[in-house]
């Protein structure tokens, strides 16, 4: 019957028929609960939608283990340094995107990109399938990352140009930029035509250096090495005469180093004073 018994078959043929179905349904009903208990179960393989046919040439593609921290500050200097920001970002990653679900958010409430992250990865750590499914093809420009907080560097860097070789039969690698942790393969990505290729320690150190010659600190710091150097030392037991020996040897064996000291001074400032004029 169909609510309280207003509708309710009154033939033969219309009662076998309303048997039979209901009989149906009591099979497959739990068959479909079940199938969907399944499919709740599986792994997230992607979160956002891939580039549609009018995203063709206006997206960028990421490849690679991407941390959370670097891909957020991806999409900040996208969004801040690009004349017109893309308005879709794919990520094709090994990781789970459920782990970039912030990320997605974040993304497009900040700066108004659509950020879909796809379970995969390119050349032979991944399927062929995988570089289809993003139309790697269509991308406007693609990034090859490493992880940077791995402690296997090496090996990191060595998929990230397995990654490359497998996109060279997609895309032109004028079109690619590769990020590595080391510079020992950089001239096996230049070799291949890599657009450009970045390395992290070389990043650092230019950094370091930069800092350490333009740090106002650094010229304190070497000036209270210069009078702890000069102050006297003074002993129990010790007369004044004694006491005034032992400082005058010191300051005869301490000599040499005030003066490179003063040198490393000098030159912290003039390549501090360089570096801001430069600025």
């Amino acid at each position: 019957t169909v609510g309280y018994g207003d509708f309710a078959p009154k033939n033969t043929i219309s009662k076998w028929f309303a048997i039979i179905a209901i009989a149906l349904i009591v099979m497959v009903i739990p068959y479909e609960v079940q199938q969907l208990i399944a499919l709740s179960r599986l792994p997230i393989t992607q979160i956002g939608a891939l580039p549609a046919q009018w995203d063709r040439g206006h997206f960028v593609l990421l490849i690679g283990r991407m941390p959370l921290e670097q891909l957020d500050a991806f999409l900040e200097e996208v969004a801040a340094f690009s004349g017109v920001p893309p308005k879709k970002v794919v990520l094709l990653t090994p990781e789970s995107p459920s782990l970039y679900l912030d990320a997605q958010c974040r993304a497009f409430e900040s700066f108004g990109i659509s950020l879909c992250v796809k379970s995969g990865d390119a050349g032979d750590l991944g399927q062929l399938g995988d570089l289809q499914a993003v139309q790697t093809q269509y991308a406007k420009v693609i990034f090859v990352v490493s992880n940077s907080k791995t402690t296997a560097l090496a090996e990191e860097d060595r998929q990230t140009i397995i990654r490359c070789l497998g996109l060279r039969k997609f895309v032109p690698m004028s079109r690619v930029v590769v990020q590595l942790n080391q510079d020992s393969l950089k001239s096996v990505l230049l070799s291949i035509g890599v657009r450009e290729v970045v390395c992290f320690n070389e990043v650092k150190m230019r950094l370091l250096a930069s800092s350490a010659t333009t740090t106002p600190g650094v010229i304190t710091l070497v000036s209270n090495m210069m009078r702890e150097g000069a102050r006297p030392a003074h002993g129990p037991g010790r007369s004044e005469r004694q006491q005034r020996q032992v400082t005058e040897t010191e300051s005869r064996r301490k000599r040499p180093w005030r003066r490179l000291i003063a040198k490393v001074a000098a030159g912290f400032g003039r390549k501090g004073k360089k570096t801001a004029e430069q600025k």
